[in-house]
């Protein structure tokens, strides 16, 4: 009986600062990893509408019209009025 209270006395265990250390860094890293994660499962449900203009042409002339090709490089539908 008295050996194994020796040998309680004598392990050693993590300090209660070292402890709360690492509770922290463990902390920290799962609430970055569930940010990330929740950033990108946004990013995916709203998805990004982009439009970029290829071309654009003037004709003069009494009926003068503009003629401009625009490219949808977005993932969302995009409706031009």
């Amino acid at each position: 009986m008295k050996t194994l209270r020796k040998i309680r006395k004598n392990a050693k265990a993590l300090s209660p600062v070292v402890a709360s250390i690492i509770l922290i860094a463990v902390t920290v890293a799962v609430s970055i990893a569930v940010a990330a994660w929740m950033g990108a499962l946004t990013v995916g449900f709203m998805g990004s509408s982009s439009l970029t203009i290829t071309d654009a042409t003037f004709t003069e002339g009494a009926t003068g019209s503009i003629v401009i090709d625009v490219k949808n490089t977005g993932t969302k539908d995009v409706t031009i009025a």
